[in-house]
């Protein structure tokens, strides 16, 4: 395995991650963006905000 295809598949995954979670928020309220959850990154909003802009 070259080393390009590890770097294939994780980018693979945490794209496929990351478009699932996306899906998985748009069904979310705006209050429910708007709600603090422990261990988060603030907000709901703030935490895919945060993932977005990497």
């Amino acid at each position: 395995m070259k080393p390009t295809d590890t770097l294939t598949t994780l980018f693979s995954h945490h794209l496929w991650a990351n478009l699932r979670l996306l899906e998985r928020c748009a069904e979310l309220t705006d209050e429910q963006l708007k709600a603090t959850v422990p261990g988060a990154y603030g907000t709901i909003r703030d935490t895919l905000q945060h993932i977005v802009k990497g």
